[in-house]
C-alpha cells in the first residue's frame, strides 16, 4: 500500500511539474526565444505607413533595405551592392542577386521600382519627404536601376535607408490593408501574427541570405509605451530586455544585477536660437554667452547619470558622418559668459520667452528647469512654457516658437547630417536663421558626389553653426536598455535597431 502511495504521489508530481526530460527541452526551447518590450509597436506593419524612429527595431527584422548604415554613420551595402553617380542627377544602382522574400517571390530591380514609386505617390506613405527629389526610376536589367533626381542630390543614398524592400507582387495582389495584416518581407525573421498595440510574433527565416545570422528562432515584441510596465515586465521575468528606460531606473536595475546598453540615439538635443526676430538672440555675443553659461556636464551626469554624451558644440553626434572631430564643445565659463553681455548691452541681463516640452524627450522638463537657474547666474531670465505635443507641433510648423525653443533633431537612421543642417537654413517654417551664404553653402553641399569634397562643405557649415551659435548646443537623446542578466551578445545601433548577431540567452 505504501509503495502504491508512493507512485501516486510521483505521478502527480510528474503531471504537475513535468519529466526531467521535458523540462530540459523546455529550458532549451527558451534559450533560442526572446521577448522584448518596447516604447511602441509601429502603427502599421506596412513599412511606408511609419516613419518613427521606435518602428525602425521592428521594420528590420522583417525586412531589408537597399543600404544600411553603421555605427559610424557610413553607408554599408545591403540589397544594394553598389553605386554611384552616373549623370549630374542620376544615380546607378547594382542590386544583390539570389535574394528570395519569405513567399518565395524573388527581390529584384522590378522590386525597388515599385517600392520607390509607390513611396512617393500612394495616399498612405509616409516616406515621400524622404524621397521628393527622385522623379523617376528605371529598371536597366533585372538587377540595375537608374534612379533620377530633380536637382542634383548627393545624400540620396542615405534617404535610401528610409525604404524597407517587400514582394511587391504579392502586395498589389493583397493591398495595403491586406499586407498590413498578414506582411512579408526577406529580412532575417518572418511574420507569425500580431495583435495591433499589444504584440507581434517572429520567427526565424531558415533561408535568409546573410551568412552571419542570429540563433535566436523566435522573437516576441510587446508594445508597452509606459516606462515603469517594461520594467515591470523584466523584473517579472515576462520580458527579456526593455527598450528605453529613464537614467534612474537604469541605475537602479543595474544595482539589482541586471545588465544595461547604453546607446545614445540618432538625435540631437539643442535650444534653438531665432536670430531673426528682434530678441537679445540676434547678438551673437549673446548666443555665445549662453553656451558659456550652461554647464552640459552637470545636465549628462546629473540629469541622465552620464548615460549618454553632450555634444560637442554642434548639432549632431560622432556617430554621425558629417561629425567634424576638429569641433569642441563650448566650456563652462561663467565670468566669460558674462563679460560677452556687457560687450553686447546687457550687463544685467535680460528676460526672454522659451517653448520647451515636458516628456517628449528623455528630461526635458527637468534639463529646462536646470538650464533656467544657471542662466540666471549671469542675469538672464527664461520664461519656460512647457507644451504638450500638438501645440508644439502647431508652433513649429507655424513659425510661431518663441525667440528661445527647444527641439530633439534627428538625424537617425540616415546618420548623416541633412536634417540639422537644414533647420539652420532659411528654408525651414521656423526660419531661426537666414544667412544668405549659410543657405548658399548648404545647397553646394547638397549637389556635391565626392564624399571627401562634401564632407569639407559640411565642416566648414558645422564650425559656422558653432561659431555663429546658431543654437544651445546640449547633449545626444540617450538610448538606455535593461536586459536580464542571462542575455548577451546583443547591441543596439544609434538608428533603433537591434544587432542580434551573436546574442545568446543563457
Amino acid at each position: 500500500m505504501l509503495k502504491k502511495t508512493l507512485i501516486l504521489i510521483i505521478s502527480l508530481l510528474v503531471l504537475l511539474t513535468g519529466t526531467v526530460g521535458i523540462g530540459v527541452a523546455e529550458k532549451s526551447d527558451a534559450k533560442t526565444e526572446l521577448v522584448l518590450a518596447l516604447t511602441n509597436l509601429p502603427t502599421s506593419l506596412d513599412p511606408l505607413q511609419d516613419s518613427g524612429l521606435s518602428a525602425l527595431t521592428t521594420y528590420d527584422l522583417l525586412y531589408d533595405r537597399l543600404v544600411d548604415i553603421d555605427e559610424k554613420g557610413n553607408i554599408i551595402p545591403s540589397l544594394a551592392l553598389s553605386w554611384e553617380p552616373t549623370g549630374e542627377k542620376v544615380w546607378t544602382i547594382k542590386l544583390r542577386k539570389n535574394v528570395v522574400f519569405h513567399n518565395g517571390e524573388n527581390f529584384d530591380a522590378y522590386t525597388v521600382k515599385s517600392v520607390i514609386d509607390r513611396a512617393l505617390t500612394a495616399p498612405e506613405s509616409k516616406q515621400s519627404a524622404q524621397v521628393s527629389l527622385i522623379s523617376e526610376v528605371r529598371v536597366i536589367d533585372g538587377y540595375t536601376v537608374e534612379i533620377e533626381t530633380k536637382e542634383p542630390w548627393a545624400l540620396l543614398v542615405n534617404r535610401l535607408s528610409r525604404l524597407w524592400m517587400y514582394p511587391t507582387k504579392y502586395f498589389d495582389e493583397v493591398g495595403p490593408q491586406g499586407f498590413s495584416e498578414n506582411p512579408i518581407g526577406g529580412g532575417e525573421y518572418k511574420f507569425v501574427k500580431w495583435k495591433q498595440d499589444d504584440y507581434l510574433v517572429l520567427e526565424k527565416n531558415e533561408n535568409y541570405w546573410r551568412k552571419e545570422q542570429s540563433g535566436i528562432k523566435k522573437i516576441t515584441l510587446r508594445h508597452t509605451p509606459d516606462i515603469t510596465a517594461r520594467i515591470n515586465a523584466v523584473q517579472a521575468g515576462e520580458a527579456d530586455m526593455a527598450f528605453i528606460i529613464d537614467p534612474e531606473q537604469a541605475v537602479m536595475m543595474e544595482g539589482l544585477g541586471y545588465k544595461l546598453i547604453s546607446q545614445p540615439i540618432g538625435q540631437a538635443y539643442i535650444y534653438f536660437f531665432r536670430t531673426t526676430l528682434d530678441s537679445p538672440l540676434s547678438d551673437v555675443r549673446v548666443r555665445q554667452a549662453i553656451n558659456y553659461a550652461v554647464d552640459k556636464d552637470i545636465i549628462v551626469n546629473e540629469i541622465f547619470m552620464g548615460k549618454t554624451r553632450k555634444l560637442d558644440g554642434q548639432p549632431v553626434g560622432p556617430d554621425c558622418s558629417g561629425y567634424n572631430p576638429n569641433i569642441s564643445a563650448y566650456p563652462y565659463d561663467v565670468e566669460k559668459a558674462k563679460k560677452l553681455l556687457t560687450e553686447a548691452g546687457y550687463p544685467d541681463g535680460f528676460t526672454i520667452d522659451f517653448d520647451g516640452t515636458a516628456g517628449l524627450t528623455p528630461k526635458d522638463k527637468e534639463a529646462a528647469v536646470l538650464i533656467a537657474d544657471q542662466l540666471s547666474k549671469v542675469g538672464i531670465t527664461m520664461k519656460i512654457t512647457l507644451n504638450e505635443r500638438g501645440v508644439y507641433l502647431d508652433k513649429l510648423f507655424n513659425a510661431k516658437m518663441a525667440p528661445f525653443w527647444a527641439i530633439s533633431l534627428n538625424y537617425a537612421p540616415t546618420m548623416d547630417a541633412y536634417g540639422p543642417l537644414n533647420n539652420a537654413t532659411s528654408f525651414t517654417a521656423h526660419k531661426s536663421n537666414a544667412d544668405p551664404e549659410f543657405d548658399a553653402k548648404y545647397l553646394k553641399w547638397l549637389a556635391i558626389f565626392n564624399p571627401e569634397e562634401g564632407k569639407v562643405i559640411s565642416d566648414e557649415l558645422l564650425q559656422r553653426y558653432h561659431d555663429d551659435a546658431l543654437a544651445l548646443f546640449l547633449w545626444q537623446v540617450p538610448g538606455v536598455y535593461v536586459l536580464q542578466p542571462n542575455i548577451e551578445g546583443i547591441k543596439m545601433r544609434p538608428d533603433y535597431t537591434i544587432d542580434l548577431t551573436n546574442a545568446v540567452v543563457k
